[in-house]
């Protein structure tokens, strides 16, 4: 399954779900890992493309604290509004 990344700004956490989540079989996309590589944008530009990977995902993954970030909030409307299925850290839901 193609899982999308989204939620703590933690690099070695990010890492460590992406490895989880990859050594479970899954093809993980890592928001913050393609947001290094469009550097130039403003942030609205870095959200608008961050949400534009969300449809060609099957499920999304919120990290812990992602209610806290105003980007993984926008990520998780349109995972919603894509039908994804949601998985939340630890279990727990929005």
């Amino acid at each position: 399954m193609k899982i999308y990344i989204s939620g703590s700004e933690d690099p070695e956490k990010r890492k460590q779900v992406a490895e989880a989540l990859a050594k479970n079989g899954h093809e993980v996309i890592d928001s913050k890992s393609i947001e290094s590589q469009i550097w130039i944008l403003s942030k609205r530009g870095k959200a608008a493309v961050r949400t534009s990977l969300i449809p060609h995902c099957e499920a999304i993954f919120m990290m812990d604290s992602w209610q806290n970030c105003e980007i993984a909030r926008k990520e998780f409307d349109k995972a919603v509004e894509e039908r994804l299925t949601i998985c939340f850290e630890n279990g727990k839901g929005a």
